[in-house]
Protein backbone atom coordinates (compact mmCIF):
# COMPACT_ATOMS: atom_id res chain seq x y z
CA UNK A 1 0.00 0.00 0.00
CA UNK A 2 1.00 3.24 -0.97
CA UNK A 3 2.78 5.30 2.03
CA UNK A 4 0.19 7.26 4.30
CA UNK A 5 2.89 10.37 4.12
CA UNK A 6 2.44 10.48 -0.13
CA UNK A 7 -1.35 9.60 0.48
CA UNK A 8 -1.58 13.44 2.45
CA UNK A 9 -0.44 15.24 -0.48
CA UNK A 10 -3.53 16.03 -1.40
CA UNK A 11 -5.28 19.62 -1.75
CA UNK A 12 -6.22 21.18 1.61
CA UNK A 13 -10.02 21.54 2.03
CA UNK A 14 -12.01 24.26 3.88
CA UNK A 15 -14.66 22.27 6.50
CA UNK A 16 -16.31 23.02 9.45
CA UNK A 17 -17.34 19.32 11.27
CA UNK A 18 -17.88 18.19 14.80
CA UNK A 19 -15.80 15.73 15.76
CA UNK A 20 -17.42 11.85 17.61
CA UNK A 21 -15.55 10.52 19.81
CA UNK A 22 -14.75 7.27 19.11
CA UNK A 23 -13.31 5.87 21.32
CA UNK A 24 -12.48 6.38 25.25
CA UNK A 25 -13.32 9.45 27.44
CA UNK A 26 -12.90 12.79 26.69
CA UNK A 27 -11.07 15.09 28.89
CA UNK A 28 -13.69 17.37 31.18
CA UNK A 29 -10.69 19.90 31.72
CA UNK A 30 -9.25 19.81 28.06
CA UNK A 31 -9.46 23.20 26.99
CA UNK A 32 -8.83 25.92 24.96
CA UNK A 33 -7.84 26.14 21.07
CA UNK A 34 -5.60 24.06 19.52
CA UNK A 35 -4.11 25.41 15.84
CA UNK A 36 -2.73 23.16 12.81
CA UNK A 37 -1.16 24.35 9.85
CA UNK A 38 -0.29 22.77 6.62
CA UNK A 39 0.15 22.88 2.83
CA UNK A 40 -2.32 23.09 -0.21
CA UNK A 41 -0.60 22.09 -3.24
CA UNK A 42 -2.88 22.88 -5.65
CA UNK A 43 -1.94 26.45 -5.10
CA UNK A 44 0.51 28.52 -7.09
CA UNK A 45 4.27 27.99 -6.06
CA UNK A 46 7.45 29.40 -7.45
CA UNK A 47 11.06 27.49 -8.44
CA UNK A 48 12.41 28.36 -5.58
CA UNK A 49 10.60 25.20 -3.81
CA UNK A 50 8.59 24.00 -6.48
CA UNK A 51 7.99 19.94 -6.02
CA UNK A 52 8.70 20.00 -2.27
CA UNK A 53 5.81 19.20 -0.17
CA UNK A 54 6.01 22.37 1.49
CA UNK A 55 5.47 24.75 -1.92
CA UNK A 56 1.78 25.01 -1.29
CA UNK A 57 0.18 27.45 0.28
CA UNK A 58 -1.28 27.39 4.19
CA UNK A 59 -4.61 25.83 4.90
CA UNK A 60 -5.00 26.42 8.96
CA UNK A 61 -7.15 24.63 11.03
CA UNK A 62 -8.73 25.46 14.29
CA UNK A 63 -9.86 22.99 16.66
CA UNK A 64 -11.61 24.05 20.36
CA UNK A 65 -11.03 21.14 22.76
CA UNK A 66 -13.62 21.45 24.98
CA UNK A 67 -16.83 19.33 24.25
CA UNK A 68 -20.01 20.82 23.51
CA UNK A 69 -22.76 20.43 25.41
CA UNK A 70 -23.40 16.92 22.70
CA UNK A 71 -20.00 15.70 23.72
CA UNK A 72 -18.59 16.61 20.39
CA UNK A 73 -15.57 18.55 19.52
CA UNK A 74 -15.75 22.01 16.92
CA UNK A 75 -13.07 21.63 13.84
CA UNK A 76 -12.70 24.34 11.70
CA UNK A 77 -10.25 24.02 8.48
CA UNK A 78 -9.48 26.79 6.21
CA UNK A 79 -7.51 28.04 3.17
CA UNK A 80 -5.07 30.39 3.91
CA UNK A 81 -5.60 33.41 1.76
CA UNK A 82 -2.97 36.44 1.36
CA UNK A 83 -2.13 38.81 -0.83
CA UNK A 84 1.23 37.21 -1.78
CA UNK A 85 -0.51 33.76 -2.46
CA UNK A 86 -3.84 35.39 -4.17
CA UNK A 87 -1.38 37.58 -6.41
CA UNK A 88 0.92 34.29 -7.18
CA UNK A 89 -2.79 32.69 -8.16
CA UNK A 90 -4.37 35.70 -9.91
CA UNK A 91 -1.03 35.51 -12.41
CA UNK A 92 -1.19 31.82 -13.26
CA UNK A 93 -5.20 31.83 -13.99
CA UNK A 94 -4.66 34.98 -16.47
CA UNK A 95 -1.87 32.30 -18.47
CA UNK A 96 -0.78 35.82 -20.15
CA UNK A 97 3.22 34.42 -20.96
CA UNK A 98 4.90 37.54 -18.65
CA UNK A 99 2.13 36.76 -15.90
CA UNK A 100 3.69 33.12 -15.80
CA UNK A 101 7.27 34.20 -16.12
CA UNK A 102 6.82 36.63 -13.48
CA UNK A 103 5.09 33.65 -11.21
CA UNK A 104 8.15 31.44 -12.25
CA UNK A 105 11.01 34.01 -11.15
CA UNK A 106 9.14 34.91 -8.32
CA UNK A 107 9.55 34.06 -4.40
CA UNK A 108 5.99 33.60 -2.88
CA UNK A 109 5.41 33.73 0.85
CA UNK A 110 3.54 30.25 1.52
CA UNK A 111 2.58 31.02 4.77
CA UNK A 112 2.33 27.41 5.53
CA UNK A 113 5.04 26.48 8.51
CA UNK A 114 3.89 27.01 11.91
CA UNK A 115 1.49 29.36 13.76
CA UNK A 116 3.34 31.76 16.88
CA UNK A 117 1.06 33.69 19.34
CA UNK A 118 1.93 37.43 20.50
CA UNK A 119 -0.82 37.95 23.69
CA UNK A 120 -4.01 37.54 21.43
CA UNK A 121 -2.83 37.98 18.39
CA UNK A 122 -0.84 34.89 16.05
CA UNK A 123 1.09 35.44 13.21
CA UNK A 124 2.10 32.19 10.72
CA UNK A 125 5.34 31.76 8.70
CA UNK A 126 7.45 30.69 6.21
CA UNK A 127 11.18 30.42 6.19
CA UNK A 128 11.70 32.13 2.61
CA UNK A 129 8.45 35.13 3.60
CA UNK A 130 7.61 37.61 5.90
CA UNK A 131 5.26 37.09 8.96
CA UNK A 132 1.68 37.28 8.36
CA UNK A 133 -0.77 37.97 11.23
CA UNK A 134 -3.61 35.96 10.77
CA UNK A 135 -6.97 36.66 12.85
CA UNK A 136 -7.30 33.16 15.16
CA UNK A 137 -10.93 33.10 15.30
CA UNK A 138 -11.37 33.50 11.61
CA UNK A 139 -8.20 31.93 10.11
CA UNK A 140 -7.96 35.05 7.87
CA UNK A 141 -4.90 37.66 6.87
CA UNK A 142 -5.07 40.52 8.54
CA UNK A 143 -1.67 42.27 7.76
CA UNK A 144 1.88 41.18 7.02
CA UNK A 145 4.35 41.83 10.27
CA UNK A 146 6.43 45.27 8.34
CA UNK A 147 6.42 46.59 4.74
CA UNK A 148 9.48 45.21 2.56
CA UNK A 149 10.75 48.32 2.60
CA UNK A 150 11.12 47.51 6.83
CA UNK A 151 13.48 44.58 6.10
CA UNK A 152 16.97 44.96 5.13
CA UNK A 153 17.91 42.29 3.50
CA UNK A 154 15.53 41.41 0.44
CA UNK A 155 15.58 39.18 -2.94
CA UNK A 156 13.97 41.76 -5.45
CA UNK A 157 11.12 41.32 -7.27
CA UNK A 158 8.56 43.58 -8.97
CA UNK A 159 5.72 41.71 -7.77
CA UNK A 160 7.23 38.73 -5.78
CA UNK A 161 10.35 39.53 -3.67
CA UNK A 162 11.82 36.93 -1.67
CA UNK A 163 12.04 38.11 2.85
CA UNK A 164 13.91 35.46 4.16
CA UNK A 165 13.32 35.46 8.06
CA UNK A 166 12.23 32.29 10.23
CA UNK A 167 9.87 29.87 11.01
CA UNK A 168 9.52 29.94 14.34
CA UNK A 169 9.76 33.89 15.77
CA UNK A 170 9.20 33.85 19.37
CA UNK A 171 7.40 36.08 22.02
CA UNK A 172 9.78 38.07 24.52
CA UNK A 173 7.44 37.15 28.24
CA UNK A 174 9.86 40.21 29.67
CA UNK A 175 10.42 42.62 27.04
CA UNK A 176 7.33 42.59 25.46
CA UNK A 177 7.18 41.90 21.34
CA UNK A 178 8.33 38.72 18.99
CA UNK A 179 11.97 38.69 17.94
CA UNK A 180 12.85 37.61 14.33
CA UNK A 181 15.62 37.65 12.03
CA UNK A 182 15.67 38.82 8.68
CA UNK A 183 18.53 37.15 5.91
CA UNK A 184 19.59 37.92 2.77
CA UNK A 185 21.29 35.13 1.28
CA UNK A 186 23.94 35.88 -1.98
CA UNK A 187 26.26 33.18 -3.71
CA UNK A 188 29.52 32.64 -1.35
CA UNK A 189 32.33 34.36 -2.99
CA UNK A 190 29.75 36.10 -5.24
CA UNK A 191 29.90 32.73 -7.79
CA UNK A 192 29.23 29.63 -6.25
CA UNK A 193 26.76 27.32 -7.28
CA UNK A 194 26.72 25.15 -4.19
CA UNK A 195 26.90 27.86 -1.26
CA UNK A 196 25.26 30.94 0.15
CA UNK A 197 25.72 33.14 3.11
CA UNK A 198 24.31 36.54 4.61
CA UNK A 199 24.90 38.42 7.61
CA UNK A 200 22.46 37.98 10.57
CA UNK A 201 19.73 40.55 10.92
CA UNK A 202 18.27 40.56 14.13
CA UNK A 203 14.81 41.34 14.10
CA UNK A 204 12.05 42.90 16.63
CA UNK A 205 8.37 44.15 16.36
CA UNK A 206 6.47 45.40 19.10
CA UNK A 207 3.00 44.71 17.81
CA UNK A 208 2.28 48.45 16.82
CA UNK A 209 5.49 50.26 15.36
CA UNK A 210 8.16 49.71 12.80
CA UNK A 211 10.69 46.44 12.62
CA UNK A 212 13.76 47.60 14.70
CA UNK A 213 16.70 45.65 13.33
CA UNK A 214 20.39 45.57 14.06
CA UNK A 215 23.30 43.39 12.51
CA UNK A 216 25.23 40.31 14.48
CA UNK A 217 28.55 41.37 14.40
CA UNK A 218 31.23 39.04 13.19
CA UNK A 219 28.38 36.54 12.14
CA UNK A 220 27.89 34.65 8.35
CA UNK A 221 25.21 32.29 8.21
CA UNK A 222 25.84 29.33 6.14
CA UNK A 223 21.93 27.74 6.72
CA UNK A 224 18.68 29.10 6.98
CA UNK A 225 17.71 29.75 10.67
CA UNK A 226 14.26 28.14 11.26
CA UNK A 227 14.27 28.86 14.89
CA UNK A 228 14.53 31.97 17.06
CA UNK A 229 14.38 31.27 21.13
CA UNK A 230 14.73 33.29 24.10
CA UNK A 231 15.96 33.35 27.58
CA UNK A 232 15.47 36.23 30.13
CA UNK A 233 18.98 37.68 29.00
CA UNK A 234 19.92 36.71 25.29
CA UNK A 235 18.36 35.82 22.11
CA UNK A 236 19.11 32.76 20.11
CA UNK A 237 19.36 32.45 15.90
CA UNK A 238 19.85 28.50 15.34
CA UNK A 239 20.68 27.76 11.81
CA UNK A 240 19.37 24.32 10.86
CA UNK A 241 19.44 21.58 8.74
CA UNK A 242 18.92 23.64 5.54
CA UNK A 243 21.95 24.48 2.84
CA UNK A 244 20.90 27.43 0.54
CA UNK A 245 22.30 26.33 -2.78
CA UNK A 246 21.87 29.50 -5.32
CA UNK A 247 22.61 27.00 -8.19
CA UNK A 248 18.69 25.41 -7.57
CA UNK A 249 17.89 28.85 -8.33
CA UNK A 250 19.18 28.18 -12.29
CA UNK A 251 17.43 24.69 -12.15
CA UNK A 252 20.52 22.59 -11.37
CA UNK A 253 20.28 19.68 -8.93
CA UNK A 254 21.24 19.79 -5.06
CA UNK A 255 25.17 19.13 -5.01
CA UNK A 256 26.13 19.27 -1.41
CA UNK A 257 25.24 18.07 1.83
CA UNK A 258 23.86 20.51 4.71
CA UNK A 259 26.96 20.72 7.94
CA UNK A 260 27.29 17.89 10.34
CA UNK A 261 26.21 20.55 13.54
CA UNK A 262 24.32 23.49 14.39
CA UNK A 263 25.46 26.97 14.63
CA UNK A 264 24.03 28.57 17.79
CA UNK A 265 24.16 32.92 17.64
CA UNK A 266 23.67 34.39 21.05
CA UNK A 267 22.84 38.19 21.44
CA UNK A 268 22.19 39.78 24.59
CA UNK A 269 19.06 41.80 24.85
CA UNK A 270 20.86 44.66 27.07
CA UNK A 271 22.82 45.37 23.79
CA UNK A 272 19.28 45.32 21.89
CA UNK A 273 18.62 48.50 22.26
CA UNK A 274 16.84 51.74 20.26
CA UNK A 275 19.64 53.69 20.42
CA UNK A 276 21.77 51.04 18.24
CA UNK A 277 19.04 50.42 15.82
CA UNK A 278 20.41 49.77 12.34
CA UNK A 279 23.96 49.76 14.21
CA UNK A 280 26.50 46.43 15.16
CA UNK A 281 25.48 44.62 18.13
CA UNK A 282 28.25 41.63 19.72
CA UNK A 283 27.58 38.00 19.26
CA UNK A 284 28.87 34.92 20.55
CA UNK A 285 28.33 31.52 18.43
CA UNK A 286 29.01 28.00 19.78
CA UNK A 287 28.92 24.76 17.57
CA UNK A 288 27.17 21.58 18.91
CA UNK A 289 27.81 18.15 17.21
CA UNK A 290 25.46 17.19 14.58
CA UNK A 291 22.54 19.40 12.75
CA UNK A 292 19.03 20.12 13.92
CA UNK A 293 15.42 21.08 12.74
CA UNK A 294 13.72 22.76 15.80
CA UNK A 295 15.53 23.65 19.21
CA UNK A 296 14.07 25.72 22.18
CA UNK A 297 15.77 27.00 25.74
CA UNK A 298 14.55 27.13 28.83
CA UNK A 299 13.96 31.42 29.59
CA UNK A 300 14.76 31.41 32.93
CA UNK A 301 18.47 30.42 33.66
CA UNK A 302 20.93 29.89 36.28
CA UNK A 303 23.59 32.62 35.83
CA UNK A 304 25.45 32.76 32.78
CA UNK A 305 24.64 29.40 32.05
CA UNK A 306 22.13 28.21 28.54
CA UNK A 307 19.93 25.08 28.88
CA UNK A 308 19.43 24.29 25.25
CA UNK A 309 17.35 21.56 23.49
CA UNK A 310 17.85 20.46 19.73
CA UNK A 311 15.80 18.06 17.80
CA UNK A 312 18.60 16.79 16.11
CA UNK A 313 18.60 15.23 12.12
CA UNK A 314 21.72 13.04 10.94
CA UNK A 315 21.79 13.09 7.46
CA UNK A 316 17.97 13.66 7.13
CA UNK A 317 17.79 16.56 3.83
CA UNK A 318 13.80 17.88 4.21
CA UNK A 319 15.26 19.84 1.02
CA UNK A 320 16.52 17.78 -0.76
CA UNK A 321 13.17 16.03 -3.67
CA UNK A 322 13.35 12.71 -4.83
CA UNK A 323 13.86 13.24 -8.89
CA UNK A 324 13.16 11.60 -11.39
CA UNK A 325 16.12 9.84 -11.73
CA UNK A 326 16.07 8.33 -8.22
CA UNK A 327 15.88 4.92 -7.16
CA UNK A 328 15.25 3.21 -3.91
CA UNK A 329 17.83 2.43 -2.13
CA UNK A 330 19.10 -1.36 -2.00
CA UNK A 331 16.24 -2.42 -4.56
CA UNK A 332 17.14 0.01 -7.08
CA UNK A 333 13.57 0.40 -7.85
CA UNK A 334 12.14 3.81 -10.05
CA UNK A 335 10.09 5.87 -8.28
CA UNK A 336 6.41 6.29 -8.69
CA UNK A 337 5.24 9.73 -10.08
CA UNK A 338 3.91 10.50 -6.59
CA UNK A 339 7.03 9.96 -5.17
CA UNK A 340 8.61 12.62 -6.79
CA UNK A 341 9.22 16.00 -5.58
CA UNK A 342 8.27 14.41 -1.80
CA UNK A 343 11.35 14.38 0.66
CA UNK A 344 12.82 11.07 1.25
CA UNK A 345 13.28 8.75 4.43
CA UNK A 346 16.06 9.86 7.06
CA UNK A 347 19.11 8.21 6.77
CA UNK A 348 20.05 7.44 10.07
CA UNK A 349 18.35 7.72 13.44
CA UNK A 350 18.10 11.18 15.00
CA UNK A 351 18.92 12.21 19.12
CA UNK A 352 17.37 14.53 20.50
CA UNK A 353 20.29 16.72 22.81
CA UNK A 354 20.22 18.63 25.75
CA UNK A 355 23.21 20.86 26.04
CA UNK A 356 24.55 23.94 28.73
CA UNK A 357 26.24 26.98 26.78
CA UNK A 358 27.82 29.73 28.92
CA UNK A 359 25.88 32.62 27.67
CA UNK A 360 28.62 34.67 27.43
CA UNK A 361 31.35 33.02 25.82
CA UNK A 362 29.53 30.68 23.49
CA UNK A 363 31.51 27.71 25.31
CA UNK A 364 29.75 24.39 25.39
CA UNK A 365 30.19 22.59 29.27
CA UNK A 366 27.38 19.94 28.82
CA UNK A 367 25.57 17.87 26.61
CA UNK A 368 23.10 14.83 26.59
CA UNK A 369 21.48 13.07 24.15
CA UNK A 370 18.61 10.72 23.33
CA UNK A 371 17.88 8.11 20.97
CA UNK A 372 16.44 4.68 20.52
CA UNK A 373 17.52 3.55 16.91
CA UNK A 374 15.13 0.19 17.12
CA UNK A 375 11.91 2.10 17.66
CA UNK A 376 12.47 5.87 16.83
CA UNK A 377 13.01 7.03 13.41
CA UNK A 378 11.96 10.69 11.40
CA UNK A 379 12.96 12.98 14.60
CA UNK A 380 10.76 16.10 13.44
CA UNK A 381 7.66 17.51 15.59
CA UNK A 382 7.85 18.16 19.48
CA UNK A 383 6.49 19.67 21.89
CA UNK A 384 7.22 21.65 25.44
CA UNK A 385 5.60 21.63 28.81
CA UNK A 386 2.73 24.57 28.15
CA UNK A 387 2.69 25.42 31.92
CA UNK A 388 6.27 25.94 32.44
CA UNK A 389 7.80 27.55 29.55
CA UNK A 390 10.34 29.37 31.93
CA UNK A 391 11.91 26.07 32.72
CA UNK A 392 10.05 23.25 32.02
CA UNK A 393 9.76 19.54 33.30
CA UNK A 394 8.94 17.38 30.29
CA UNK A 395 9.20 17.21 26.26
CA UNK A 396 6.77 15.03 24.16
CA UNK A 397 8.87 14.19 20.88
CA UNK A 398 6.99 12.66 17.75
CA UNK A 399 8.61 10.56 15.32
CA UNK A 400 6.84 10.15 11.95
CA UNK A 401 8.54 6.38 11.49
CA UNK A 402 10.31 4.54 8.53
CA UNK A 403 9.37 3.34 5.11
CA UNK A 404 12.47 1.97 3.47
CA UNK A 405 10.51 2.36 -0.64
CA UNK A 406 10.59 6.61 0.69
CA UNK A 407 14.65 6.15 1.14
CA UNK A 408 16.48 6.91 -2.06
CA UNK A 409 20.46 6.18 -2.72
CA UNK A 410 21.19 9.63 -3.41
CA UNK A 411 20.39 10.46 0.20
CA UNK A 412 22.11 7.99 1.94
CA UNK A 413 25.30 8.28 -0.36
CA UNK A 414 25.16 12.03 0.36
CA UNK A 415 25.33 11.15 3.96
CA UNK A 416 26.92 8.05 4.28
CA UNK A 417 30.04 9.42 5.84
CA UNK A 418 28.60 11.97 8.19
CA UNK A 419 30.79 12.17 11.45
CA UNK A 420 27.51 11.53 14.04
CA UNK A 421 26.38 8.06 12.41
CA UNK A 422 23.84 6.99 14.77
CA UNK A 423 23.31 3.33 12.57
CA UNK A 424 26.27 2.47 10.03
CA UNK A 425 24.49 2.36 6.26
CA UNK A 426 24.73 -1.26 5.82
CA UNK A 427 22.16 -1.63 8.64
CA UNK A 428 19.75 0.53 7.62
CA UNK A 429 16.28 -0.78 8.35
CA UNK A 430 14.78 -3.09 5.86
CA UNK A 431 11.46 -2.73 6.91
CA UNK A 432 8.92 -0.39 8.35
CA UNK A 433 9.14 0.80 11.15
CA UNK A 434 5.73 2.94 12.99
CA UNK A 435 5.49 6.48 14.23
CA UNK A 436 5.54 6.94 17.94
CA UNK A 437 5.39 9.16 20.76
CA UNK A 438 7.82 9.56 23.41
CA UNK A 439 7.66 11.60 26.48
CA UNK A 440 11.37 12.88 27.73
CA UNK A 441 12.06 14.15 31.27
CA UNK A 442 14.16 17.39 30.46
CA UNK A 443 16.69 17.44 33.23
CA UNK A 444 18.59 14.25 32.20
CA UNK A 445 16.43 13.43 28.76
CA UNK A 446 15.42 9.97 29.94
CA UNK A 447 12.26 8.39 28.79
CA UNK A 448 9.73 8.73 30.89
CA UNK A 449 6.93 6.35 28.39
CA UNK A 450 6.11 6.41 25.03
CA UNK A 451 3.23 5.04 22.07
CA UNK A 452 3.93 3.44 18.91
CA UNK A 453 0.96 4.34 16.63
CA UNK A 454 -0.58 1.72 14.72
CA UNK A 455 1.45 0.85 11.07
CA UNK A 456 -0.52 2.36 7.87
CA UNK A 457 -0.66 5.69 10.05
CA UNK A 458 1.69 8.61 11.05
CA UNK A 459 1.77 11.03 13.85
CA UNK A 460 1.77 14.71 12.93
CA UNK A 461 2.82 17.80 15.14
CA UNK A 462 1.96 17.01 19.00
CA UNK A 463 0.93 19.67 21.56
CA UNK A 464 0.71 19.72 25.23
CA UNK A 465 -2.48 21.48 27.06
CA UNK A 466 -2.51 22.46 30.37
CA UNK A 467 -4.68 21.07 32.84
CA UNK A 468 -6.40 23.66 34.46
CA UNK A 469 -6.53 21.69 37.84
CA UNK A 470 -3.04 21.86 38.56
CA UNK A 471 -2.03 18.29 36.96
CA UNK A 472 0.38 17.62 33.87
CA UNK A 473 -2.61 17.83 31.80
CA UNK A 474 -2.61 16.02 28.07
CA UNK A 475 -0.69 15.32 25.05
CA UNK A 476 -3.37 15.92 21.29
CA UNK A 477 -1.80 14.49 18.51
CA UNK A 478 -2.76 14.27 14.94
CA UNK A 479 -3.01 11.01 13.45
CA UNK A 480 -2.65 10.67 9.55
CA UNK A 481 -4.63 7.48 8.27
CA UNK A 482 -4.82 7.01 4.13
CA UNK A 483 -8.65 8.10 4.32
CA UNK A 484 -8.66 10.01 7.53
CA UNK A 485 -7.65 12.46 10.23
CA UNK A 486 -7.66 11.25 14.13
CA UNK A 487 -7.21 13.75 17.41
CA UNK A 488 -5.75 11.10 19.87
CA UNK A 489 -5.56 12.45 23.37
CA UNK A 490 -3.23 11.24 26.22
CA UNK A 491 -2.15 11.70 29.61
CA UNK A 492 0.96 14.01 29.55
CA UNK A 493 3.24 11.41 31.38
CA UNK A 494 1.52 7.92 30.80
CA UNK A 495 1.16 7.76 27.07
CA UNK A 496 2.03 3.73 27.19
CA UNK A 497 -1.62 3.98 28.27
CA UNK A 498 -2.15 4.63 24.93
CA UNK A 499 -5.09 7.21 24.06
CA UNK A 500 -7.88 8.04 26.53
CA UNK A 501 -9.88 9.24 23.97
CA UNK A 502 -9.97 9.07 20.76
CA UNK A 503 -12.27 11.68 18.09
CA UNK A 504 -12.91 12.30 14.21
CA UNK A 505 -15.41 12.80 11.87
CA UNK A 506 -16.61 11.82 8.02
CA UNK A 507 -15.12 13.44 5.43
CA UNK A 508 -12.36 15.38 8.10
CA UNK A 509 -8.83 14.14 6.24
CA UNK A 510 -5.77 17.30 6.67
CA UNK A 511 -3.64 17.73 3.95
CA UNK A 512 0.71 17.12 4.68
CA UNK A 513 0.38 18.93 7.75
CA UNK A 514 3.97 20.65 9.83
CA UNK A 515 3.07 22.73 12.95
CA UNK A 516 0.84 22.68 16.07
CA UNK A 517 -0.17 25.56 18.92
CA UNK A 518 -1.99 25.58 21.02
CA UNK A 519 -3.41 28.73 23.13
CA UNK A 520 -5.52 28.92 26.37
CA UNK A 521 -8.61 31.94 25.40
CA UNK A 522 -9.33 33.58 22.21
CA UNK A 523 -9.44 37.52 23.51
CA UNK A 524 -9.82 40.64 21.36
CA UNK A 525 -6.46 41.06 19.37
CA UNK A 526 -6.60 44.94 20.37
CA UNK A 527 -4.99 46.29 17.66
CA UNK A 528 -5.28 48.19 14.27
CA UNK A 529 -2.00 47.21 13.01
CA UNK A 530 -1.83 46.62 9.27
CA UNK A 531 0.67 47.73 6.28
CA UNK A 532 -0.40 48.57 2.84
CA UNK A 533 0.36 45.60 0.58
CA UNK A 534 0.22 47.95 -2.45
CA UNK A 535 3.55 49.58 -1.07
CA UNK A 536 5.28 46.55 -1.50
CA UNK A 537 4.85 46.24 -5.48
CA UNK A 538 7.05 47.84 -7.40
CA UNK A 539 5.53 50.84 -9.03
CA UNK A 540 6.74 49.27 -12.93
CA UNK A 541 3.94 46.67 -12.79
CA UNK A 542 1.64 49.52 -14.12
CA UNK A 543 3.31 49.08 -17.20
CA UNK A 544 3.28 45.61 -17.50
CA UNK A 545 1.03 43.96 -20.52
CA UNK A 546 -3.15 44.40 -19.47
CA UNK A 547 -3.58 40.78 -17.85
CA UNK A 548 -0.91 41.38 -15.45
CA UNK A 549 -2.43 44.97 -14.13
CA UNK A 550 -5.50 43.40 -14.44
CA UNK A 551 -4.67 40.43 -12.05
CA UNK A 552 -2.63 42.82 -9.49
CA UNK A 553 -5.12 45.64 -9.70
CA UNK A 554 -7.48 42.96 -8.06
CA UNK A 555 -5.37 42.10 -5.28
CA UNK A 556 -4.31 44.75 -4.91
CA UNK A 557 -8.26 46.29 -4.36
CA UNK A 558 -9.03 43.29 -2.30
CA UNK A 559 -6.41 43.86 0.32
CA UNK A 560 -6.70 47.83 0.53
Amino acid sequence: MESTLLQSLTPGQELDAQLDVLSGTWPTGLHGHLFLIGVNLADASSALWAGLPWGGAGVMTRVDLAANAQGRVPWMTRRLHTPDIDLAAALKASEDPTALQLVRSGFTNMSNTSMEFLGNRMVVTFDAGRLVEVDPHTLRYLSHVGSVSEHPAVLQHPLLPCVFTTGHPVEDPTRGGMWSCNLGFAPAGGTSMTDAESPLLVMHWDGEGELDWWVAEGVTVTHGIHVVTVTEHSVLFVETAYKPEPGVLFGQRRQAHHAPYTQVHIVRKEHLTKARRGGSVPCVSTRIPVESFHQFTDFRQEGEDLTFFAVHANGWDLTLPMYPEDKVWRTGQALSPRQLGFVAMPSDASPVGRYVIDGRTGALKDAKTFVAPERHWGTLWYTRDASKLERGEYLWQTYQGFDPELLVERQVRMYADHPHRVVRVEDLPRSDLPSSIACLRAEDLTERSSWTFPRGSYAASPCHVTDPTGGLGWVVVPLQWPERTELHVFEALNLGKGPIAVAAAPGVRLSYQLHSGWTPTLGPRGSSYFRPYANDLSPEWKDMPVKVRQAVHSVVQRYS
